[in-house]
């Protein structure tokens, strides 16, 4: 025989080019499927100024392919010390200015945890502390996770979450939460910048993660 008959649907379709696929059906007819990459895809790779930046935008590939992205920020440094690293949504087309909330858990190796958080602010405040070279000497940096989901969809209040780790003069951490309630357009970036000073270097990877 040269076909198989399966419960009495249409025949396989052809083998050709169909290498790695497996076999699905829609209820009424077999076909050839896809599988989707298991865990996290690295989507886009900004590489920040090695001589400082006001701004670094993380923007391209966010849609509605995935469900959730994470941001991977490695050797990130400041200009200014002891400043805060920011970030805010890209919504509608523009980078929305009022309408943050978050709560974030700012820890280092010295002190008593301690909390920031703002029911109205311009920016979610992701790193509380960062420390420059000139100031905690060479190896100084800072590492960020942040995660958002629901891009696209335009029902949804855009969330995120992050944690973060840095090197400074002592070991510091940060873990938060946020949101924007002045709009539930499509996202489509993320802004990062200091509080004061620019941003130095540092690797922006942007993933995402397999529905």
């Amino acid at each position: 025989a040269t076909s198989l008959l399966l419960y009495g649907l249409d025949e396989i379709p052809s083998q050709s080019g169909n290498t790695g696929k497996f076999l699905t059906t829609n209820g009424s007819a077999p076909s050839w499927g896809t599988v989707a990459t298991p865990g996290m895809t690295l989507l886009s790779t900004v590489l920040g100024n090695a001589g400082g930046s006001s701004t670094v935008d993380v923007e391209t590939t966010f849609d509605s392919t995935y469900d959730s992205y994470v941001i991977m920020i490695t050797g990130l440094n400041v200009a200014s010390n002891g400043v805060q690293i920011r970030a805010r949504m890209k919504l509608g087309g523009s980078y929305v200015t009022s309408g943050y909330r978050y709560n974030v858990e700012y820890k280092d190796s010295t002190a008593t945890p301690n909390v920031n958080r703002s029911t109205s602010a311009d920016n979610l405040a992701i790193v509380g502390y960062a420390e420059n070279v000139a100031t905690s000497g060479t190896g100084a940096n800072t590492t960020i996770n942040f995660y958002t989901a629901n891009p696209s969809n335009t029902s949804f209040s855009k969330m995120a979450t992050w944690d973060s780790v840095a090197k400074a003069g002592r070991a510091r951490g940060n873990q938060g939460f946020g949101d924007n309630t002045g709009s539930t357009a499509a996202l489509t970036g993320i802004r990062f910048y200091a509080s004061s000073g620019s941003l130095v270097g540092g690797t922006f990877r942007l993933y995402g993660i397999a529905k």
